[in-house]
């Protein structure tokens, strides 16, 4: 879903961040984008070396950003949405993207950045705990964006959904943030 309403924004010109709904912001979004350079196409966050279906670039879509005025990333959110077969054969968007952000680099050129998790932390490299998530939040200089990706708490069944909301719900009070 998400890269269907990147997509679309993006075909009109606009500039888009992307981040699930338990991403905590510890700087100005401006801030993080006005880092990279110009010639930055898209910046994507590090996802852990977990799949590698999604090797070299070990990406995720929890947390990305396309700048508006080429067609390059266009294309590639287009290339991911028609790839669709891929997506239900490999049950991972992550390993999708990065397979397709790998194809669109080599062939189109379209330039590209990862943020490093000092940068855009993906709670699961702590292994979603919530003592390390604590510790995150309270730094001072990094990381600048905490993301609790969509998938932290896996689940596939109606009770199990039900319960894996429950758990984010309890490990971002427990760090002291509001789930909303």
């Amino acid at each position: 879903m998400q890269i269907w309403f990147a997509f679309a924004a993006a075909e009109v010109g606009a500039e888009v961040i992307w981040i699930t709904p338990s991403t905590v912001w510890k700087t100005s979004p401006n801030k993080l984008i006005n880092t990279l350079t110009t010639d930055i196409e898209t910046a994507w966050m590090f996802n852990g070396r977990r799949d590698p279906r999604a090797a070299p670039y070990f990406i995720s879509t929890d947390f990305f950003f396309i700048r508006g005025g080429s067609d390059r990333p266009i294309h590639l959110l287009h290339e991911i949405l028609v790839h669709a077969d891929l997506l239900v054969e490999w049950d991972d968007i992550n390993a999708l993207a990065a397979y397709r952000l790998t194809e669109n680099n080599a062939r189109y050129g379209t330039t590209s950045s990862i943020f490093p998790p000092y940068i855009v932390l993906n709670t699961q490299m702590l292994g979603n705990k919530v003592e390390s998530i604590k510790e995150s939040l309270q730094s001072t200089d990094s990381p600048q964006v905490i993301v609790i990706p969509s998938d932290a708490f896996p689940a596939t069944k109606d009770d199990e959904i039900e319960q894996s909301s429950t758990k984010k719900k309890e490990l971002l009070k427990e760090a002291g943030l509001w789930f909303v």
